[in-house]
């Protein structure tokens, strides 16, 4: 679609909701970018062009101030699902939070680490990553997780992590991190409600498996 008509759809609905994601990109990036760096992009699809590094952009051929447009485009992304996903949305089984954790975490090719903040009538009030990479105890420390939770007056926290290889079995590392979050929350008077591990399609509960 040319320049023109990009802007009659955009202007029109007032969104780039009905363009293609070749379409989207362009508008975002700009008429100048190069048709091979567009079709690599496409190539590469949106779920692997969101975990590209800055400097993955450059060689697939965007300029910096497109790589920094694009790049600029997905952490507002980011930023909107952690500050405003689900905003009071009531937790009422492992179930309730794993939906919103397959969502916010299918496709993502690192560990992510996210701490689900709730009320005392377990609404969510916020969420946010608080690691990527390997879980590991020494890493993911209670004092970030429950420093955010004391500000907001927090009742509970869920926490929950992916696992890129699709297998749900927790890891010790994960089993660590849980108790170490548990017995921080009970010091706190801030119930750790559970730890959830999940794929793209599933996930488990380690609370329903009885690890805490």
């Amino acid at each position: 679609m040319d320049r023109v008509k990009l802007r009659e759809v955009a202007e029109l609905y007032s969104s780039a909701e009905l363009l293609s994601l070749g379409d989207t990109l362009q508008l975002l990036l700009g008429h100048s970018v190069k048709e091979d760096t567009l079709q690599g992009l496409l190539e590469i699809g949106a779920t692997e062009v969101i975990e590209l590094s800055f400097e993955e952009m450059l060689a697939l051929g965007l300029t910096k101030a497109q790589s920094y447009r694009l790049k600029a485009a997905i952490s507002f992304t980011r930023k909107f699902q952690e500050g405003a996903f689900v905003p009071n949305m009531q937790i009422r089984s492992p179930e309730d939070a794993a939906k919103v954790a397959i969502q916010y975490l299918k496709g993502k090719k690192q560990e992510h680490f996210v701490s689900m903040y709730l009320d005392t009538k377990n609404r969510v009030k916020h969420f946010e990553t608080i690691f990527i990479g390997s879980l590991n105890a020494s890493i993911v420390h209670p004092r970030e997780l429950f420093a955010r939770a004391v500000k907001m007056s927090c009742a509970a926290v869920i926490v929950f992590h992916n696992h890129p290889s699709q297998v749900l079995t927790p890891s010790p590392e994960d089993i660590d991190v849980t108790l170490r979050l548990q017995a921080a929350g009970e010091i706190l008077g801030i119930d750790l409600l559970d730890h959830l591990i999940v794929n793209d399609i599933a996930y488990l509960s380690l609370k329903e498996k009885g690890i805490f």
